[in-house]
């Protein structure tokens, strides 16, 4: 399998989960909204982390195709700590100019839908690593 059909599938889980998500919004946006949640912080919050998702997934590639066989468990620690990071900020930032017109219900349903994106991400990584090194690649 070449790099480009490797980072495809990497990806297609982080496309499907952002599919999925932005329907939900727009589908939900009328009781969404009727409980107080903005659907505008939850498709922020979603893009953000699929733009994450999608950098983790290259970093992952890179990692995979490295002869070192623990370059891709310190890439996976890396990544996650990254995207703690990069959601950290984006949440102060959001907190910071929102004000007290925050929405904290939808800052609480970005952070699941954080654990969503690194649950099919790692596992489509060692997913991807473990048919490498049975040699199926």
């Amino acid at each position: 399998m070449d790099t480009k059909a490797k980072f495809r599938k990497l990806i297609l889980p982080a496309v499907v989960v952002f599919a999925i998500a932005i329907i939900l919004s727009l589908a939900l946006k009328r009781p969404l909204e009727q409980s107080n949640i903005d659907v505008n912080v939850l498709k922020a919050g979603n893009l953000i982390l699929f733009l994450i998702s999608i950098l983790s997934s290259y970093m992952h590639l890179k990692a995979i195709q490295s002869a070192n066989p623990a370059a891709f468990v310190r890439t996976i620690m890396a990544t996650t700590v990254i995207k703690l990071l990069v959601i950290a900020i984006a949440i102060l930032t959001y907190v910071f100019i929102a004000g007290k017109a925050r929405n904290s219900a939808a800052v609480i349903i970005c952070m699941g839908l954080y654990i969503v994106y690194t649950v099919t991400e790692v596992r489509t990584a060692l997913l991807l690593n473990k048919s490498k090194n049975n040699g199926s690649h």
